[in-house]
């Protein structure tokens, strides 16, 4: 944290007299900025049809730009493993990310479907699982949605890993 601020080790002491202030402060950044970048995609985006499409282009965006971010999360999943703590804050970070793909699910459909928070929980699992992975192997992302032909999705396959969306179907490798 030091030689990233440019500051001294006492500075930072001074600043996070423990570690686990340190550590949730850090995650606190690292998921306020991936919530604005979210949110700034889903304000831009006119069509309902494509909310998620464009959260998810925004959670892609958040961890190609801030790739230190997806080890802090990493880091956090870890730790929450044995100390609750910290499952306490990863556990409020998923409810409000399966609130707000919940929403988003509901806007599109236009309806309050009983099995979309179910829905929203895979959704955010499999991104966030695929996210951490990819970016521990510095591929990029990419995400496809509506017609395309097989060629089409093997072209964006071959770059890494992504999400294809399409009429009653999803895809993610």
């Amino acid at each position: 944290v030091g030689k990233v601020c440019r500051i001294s080790k006492s500075h930072v002491a001074y600043h996070f007299p423990s570690l686990q202030e340190l550590l949730c402060t850090s995650v606190s950044h690292a998921y306020t900025v991936g919530q604005r970048t979210v949110s700034e995609y889903i304000q831009k985006e006119s069509d309902d049809a494509k909310l998620l499409q464009a959260y998810v282009h925004g959670t892609f965006h958040w961890i190609e730009t801030h790739p230190d971010h997806s080890s802090i999360a990493a880091l956090l999943g870890y730790l929450a493993t044995w100390d609750e703590r910290y499952r306490a804050i990863q556990t409020e970070i998923k409810r409000v990310g399966m609130e707000r793909i919940t929403a988003i699910l509901q806007t599109m459909s236009g309806k309050t479907e009983v099995t979309f928070p179910v829905l929203a929980d895979s959704i955010q699992s499999l991104l966030m699982g695929k996210l951490l992975y990819g970016a521990s192997a510095v591929q990029v992302g990419v995400v496809v949605y509506g017609d395309h032909n097989q060629g089409y999705i093997d072209e964006y396959r071959s770059r890494g890993f992504g999400i294809v969306f399409c009429e009653g179907y999803a895809e993610i490798w």
